[in-house]
Order: structure tokens, then sequence, then C-alpha cells
């Protein structure tokens, strides 16, 4: 993970006021569970569930969705994911919601 660059892409087309965090990690876009939960409006908590609760298999789970940790409260880790272009498109794709048509509809436009 020695060629990271990260930048802010904005997705005017799924949600004009939200922007996505976006880290090139050895050439390849990434994103964390907490992005998806703030560009979705959902909690933190209920983008692990539904991480967790996916039926994908374990390969492209394991190539798509990293397990992470950072310090919350109390030094307490607080888990996350890091995921590709691949594992974001997967776990979007069963969202509900206005915002996740919008997301869907921009993403089949593009």
């Amino acid at each position: 993970m020695s060629n990271i660059s990260s930048k802010t892409v904005s997705n005017t087309k799924a949600q004009p006021s939200t922007e996505v965090s976006v880290e090139i990690i050895g050439g390849k876009p990434t994103t964390t569970s907490l992005d998806v939960a703030k560009h979705f409006r959902k909690q933190h908590k209920d983008v692990l569930k539904s991480i967790a609760n996916l039926e994908c298999s374990p390969e492209f789970t394991q190539r798509n969705f990293a397990p992470c940790t950072r310090p919350g409260s109390n030094n307490k880790p607080e888990p996350y994911f890091r995921m590709t272009r691949d594992g974001f498109t997967f776990l979007c794709m069963g969202f509900t919601g206005k915002e996740a048509a919008r997301w869907k509809e921009a993403y089949i436009n593009a």
C-alpha cells in the first residue's frame, strides 16, 4: 500500500451536495464504509451490517473488502471496511431509497 494518493470525487448526477472520498491504492480506486454511510446518509453500523450480510463468495469478499480499524471513543478500535470499486458497486446496488436510486441511475448512465 505504498502507492497511495487521495482525492475527492463529486458525483453530481447521483447527489449534487455530497462528495465521495476516493483513495488510489495500488493504482485502484477505493473508498470506505464510513464514506459510504456518509454519502447515502446511513448509520455506519447499518453499512457494516449490510457488508456482513452480502451474499457474495468468500473470494469476492477477500478481493474487495478489507477490514480495518481506527481509534474510536475511549481509544476503543472502531471497525470499518476499505472497499474496491467492485465492492462498492456490489454493496450499493442493494441499497434502497431515493439517494440509492439516483446513484444507480447515474452509474448505469455513466
